[in-house]
């Protein structure tokens, strides 16, 4: 395995890999709905996370760790980058979970979730 220092061995992909863990509430939902979200990765197709879910990821990690600021420029890229996103999703599942939206970021949402 690759550290953050070194260059990646034989056989792995450089970058960085978030787990999910199952006991975090917006977890299986998220898993669940990327069954339906298989972008080409020019390999195969893959279940990946929808954006509105890594915004509720995102939002989730920020809360629990505000000094995290990878999360924080996380969402402001999704936000400036992804045009066509459900927000009627995301404000549901974010009152849900009682999360606000970081404040450093929430210039960079869209209306609808400000």
């Amino acid at each position: 395995m690759a550290t953050e220092d070194s260059s990646p061995q034989s056989g792995e992909l450089p970058g960085l890999i978030d787990i999910l863990l199952p006991e975090i509430p917006w977890v299986s939902e998220a898993v669940e709905r990327a069954h339906n979200n298989l972008p080409d990765l020019g390999f195969a197709k893959v279940p990946v996370i929808t954006p509105e879910d890594l915004i509720i990821a995102e939002s989730y990690a920020a809360q629990n760790s505000p000094d995290r600021f990878q999360d924080l420029d996380d969402l402001k890229h999704l936000f400036l980058r992804v045009s066509d996103l459900d927000t009627d999703y995301i404000r549901r599942k974010l009152q849900l979970l009682g999360l606000p939206i970081p404040l450093p970021v929430l210039s960079f949402a869209p209306e609808s979730l400000r």
